[in-house]
């Protein structure tokens, strides 16, 4: 399954290099993200007032990327397609879900009980459509992560290995049709030959034409455009407990295409110095127009790793939980005139300082 990150060491933006950060990060979640709410084709807009959530404008389906006997040969016959992809809880799946309101389409196949230390065997996709400019971008910062290039520019690709030669997986990020596709495939044979697959998914983005949008986010009225306006640095220090506390550049995402999910999201962070005796890196996002994503995303099974509860009294609704580990990562999302806010942190802003946080939020959009 997927896995979700709530954690400050995460590197910025500006990194040039970041060793294979869904292994290293701290948190993982499982993360489930089912549809929309409400009754009907949300996409269609014979419907009362039109659509009622995103859809994929890639212009083709999971199934019509690859086929599952493709997928099968490299990472065994038992594995199968995966429909729900994620369970929220903190700021990484709202970027998942800003990939999704952009037309983006997120595709999984794994076998979870092939595994290799916690990493099963997968094959992920997550497609970014009309994503020139977004390619642009970032393929800069995504050079300094691949050692391997096509000679068109469009194609990075690295194959490594870990946990003692046991663990071996590649990353592709692809620029084909106008769309720009981030390739995981893990948990496979030292041998195999992955060119192919990813050949596959190549071709068919190339083929594809992405349709034409019919559903918007609506704006968060009162929604400031920066992150001191949204909570102001003294707040967050007052409410933390943490002098020393100041504002700094939104972590890096992985794969790189899930930043792009965030271009209409207010995105915020901060952090006390790493050399303090208890690190407290904070991160908020606020991603407008999302409520389509909450109420089947909360309904979903949690894994056991994220314990989740309802936060009575904040927004139209929230929820909120830490890890069940020693200085456990924890988050608050919350609901609020049709936008999704959420927040994580660990150190000083465990689960009470966060809703605290939250409340003082809320206040700022009025």
């Amino acid at each position: 399954m997927r896995r979700s990150v709530m954690n400050g060491s995460k590197p910025s933006r500006n990194s040039a290099s970041t060793a294979r950060p869904l292994i290293v990060l701290a948190l993982s979640l499982s993360v489930v993200l089912a549809g929309c709410t409400g009754s009907g084709d949300p996409s269609d807009p014979t419907e009362p007032g039109g659509p009622t959530a995103p859809t994929s404008l890639v212009g083709a389906d999971c199934a019509d990327l690859v086929s599952l006997d493709d997928v099968r040969s490299i990472l065994g016959d038992a594995v199968e397609p995966v429909d729900n992809l994620f369970a929220p809880g903190g700021t990484w799946p709202i970027s998942s879900i800003g990939l999704r309101q952009a037309g983006g389409l997120q595709c999984e196949w794994s076998d979870a009980a092939d595994k290799a230390g916690e990493y099963e065997a997968l094959l992920e996709v997550d497609i970014l459509p009309n994503a020139a400019d977004e390619w642009a971008a970032w393929h800069g910062a995504m050079t300094g992560n691949y050692p391997n290039e096509s000679e068109d520019g469009t194609i990075l690709w690295a194959c490594n290995s870990s946990l003692g030669g046991r663990y071996h997986y590649c990353d592709y990020d692809v620029f084909a049709g106008g769309k720009w596709a981030a390739i995981g495939i893990n948990n496979i044979a030292p041998d195999a030959d992955t060119s192919a697959l990813v050949g596959t998914i190549v071709a068919a983005l190339e083929r594809s034409t992405s349709p034409t949008a019919e559903w918007t986010p609506a704006p968060l009225a009162g929604l400031p455009t920066s992150c001191e306006a949204l909570l102001p640095l003294d707040t967050v220090r007052n409410i933390l407990g943490v002098d020393d506390m100041d504002e700094r550049e939104a972590p890096l995402l992985m794969p790189y295409v899930l930043n792009a999910g965030l271009d209409d999201a207010l995105n915020c962070s901060w952090s006390n110095p790493y050399s303090s005796a208890t690190g407290t890196p904070l991160q908020i996002v606020v991603l407008p127009g999302a409520s389509w994503a909450w109420e089947a995303s909360w309904a979903a099974p949690r894994p056991d790793h994220s314990p989740a509860h309802a936060v009575e009294g904040l927004g139209d609704a929230a929820f909120a939980g830490c890890q069940p580990i020693d200085n456990p990562p924890c988050f608050v999302d919350v609901l609020v005139g049709g936008a999704w806010i959420a927040i994580d942190g660990k150190g000083a802003a465990g689960e009470a300082r966060l809703i605290e946080l939250a409340g003082a939020l809320l206040e700022s959009l009025g």
